[in-house]
């Protein structure tokens, strides 16, 4: 374009028409959307409430649970363990025997008539030490050691985006193992050693503590339970985010998917 031209009124009005244009057409189709994309809508409280136990069932039944480094999808999902926890969180011990009834909830809530029944194992103790459980194995409930190993996690904002509904949480894989003990007890009582440690869901170890107790007649270790409340705050300054996201279909909601 020749420097003439540049000074023709039509020809600078045609250029900031033209700019502006590209402005709105950038912001509409770019910013705006992108916007919109991750807006977190509010969820109903009752919604709300239903994620926070789907979440809260699968992360108790996927102890094992772990992000594959190239892909978000997890390596294990425990379908009927899962639906059986959610039920379980829902009504409480009674009906857990309700096998049928649990096995259709698995698969409205994983959207698929291929999951088969397995033996579940929920943790009925109120101080979440794991020794008091109900089994499909025995039928009955039993008492067993404190879990030594198991997810360490905290809901943290459950919100709609994108036509997903996402619940938020942080996690840590908690794991406790005795260790060689130098320390010395007073007479009549052994040493205890053990360590805890802490990893995140591409098995990373970000902590790791040894501890040590004195101990007579009982000396076992005390499960992840009694330590649950530190350790949650070791995975809170690690700050990692995990996102449980589902869909929601005439039956309820979905599971999707965990991504970091």
């Amino acid at each position: 374009m020749k420097k003439e031209e540049l000074k023709n009124p039509l020809v600078i009005i045609s250029i900031i028409l033209s700019l502006v244009f590209i402005v709105v057409l950038f912001k509409t189709y770019f910013v705006d959307s992108t916007i919109r994309r991750y807006e977190k809508k509010e969820v109903a409280f009752s919604e709300k409430q239903d994620l926070e136990l789907l979440a809260t069932a699968y992360l108790i039944q996927n102890k094992d649970l772990r992000l594959n480094r190239i892909f978000a999808t997890p390596t294990t999902d425990n379908r009927f363990n899962v639906a059986a926890e959610y039920y379980y969180l829902k009504n409480g011990e009674d009906g857990l025997e309700n096998y049928e009834e649990i096995l259709e909830l698995a698969k409205e809530i994983f959207d698929s008539e291929y999951v088969a029944f397995s033996n579940f194992e929920i943790n009925i103790d109120e101080e979440k030490c794991g020794k008091q459980k109900f089994t499909t194995i025995n039928g009955i409930i039993y008492n067993d050691n404190c879990d030594l190993e198991d997810n360490v996690f905290e809901i943290n904002d459950i919100y709609e985006s994108n036509g997903y509904y996402v619940v938020e949480f942080y996690l840590g894989k908690a794991k406790q193992e005795m260790v060689d003990s130098t320390k010395e007890c007073h007479d009549f009582e052994k040493p205890l050693s053990y360590n805890i440690s802490l990893t995140d869901l591409r098995d990373d170890k970000y902590y790791s503590e040894d501890y040590f107790k004195c101990c007579d007649s009982d000396c076992t270790l005390d499960g992840i339970g009694p330590s649950r409340d530190e350790l949650l705050n070791q995975v809170k300054n690690h700050d990692v985010i995990y996102k449980m996201t589902f869909t929601k279909n005439e039956f309820g909601f979905v599971f999707d998917e965990i991504k970091k």
